[in-house]
């Protein structure tokens, strides 16, 4: 069942007076993936004591100086990282959006699909999600819808 993390749902119930409903609605689901693709990102790889390859690889340096063949690097990176820490998006592709208004952000855009359970009173529908990822020069990783 496709649904929002744990301590969101929780945090729902407790503001819903107890009441949790059955079906999630969808746009919560993709908010909390926005949510969590976010904080993944913005957390580098070596911090996390539980697991030493979680996190990102800081990408600071690049923002200013990084070559056209840095970027296939990259994306690869990304797409791997969130494949394996962000179960509910399948067939992630990152593409690198070169942003001429501001040329030191690091921008890609990030396409995947939310495949929703039959459970879901969905009958196992698939949802195309897109989102607009940035790096700015301190590292700090900003998602967008």
């Amino acid at each position: 069942m496709i649904r929002p993390r744990l301590l969101e749902r929780l945090r729902k119930r407790a503001a819903s007076d107890g009441e949790l409903h059955s079906a999630d609605d969808t746009q919560a689901v993709i908010a909390s993936i926005m949510n969590h693709i976010c904080a993944i990102m913005n957390t580098r790889q070596g911090s996390a004591q539980i697991d030493p390859a979680f996190g990102i690889p800081d990408f600071t340096g690049a923002g200013v100086s990084f070559t056209h063949d840095d970027i296939p690097r990259i994306t690869r990176e990304m797409e791997q990282f969130i494949s394996r820490y962000e179960p509910r998006l399948r067939n992630i592709r990152i593409a690198f959006r070169p942003d001429n208004e501001s040329p030191l952000l690091m921008s890609f855009v990030l396409t995947g699909e939310l495949r929703l359970d039959a459970t879901d009173g969905h009958e196992g529908m698939v949802l195309p999600v897109q989102m607009v990822t940035r790096i700015n020069t301190q590292g700090k990783v900003t998602v967008q819808a």
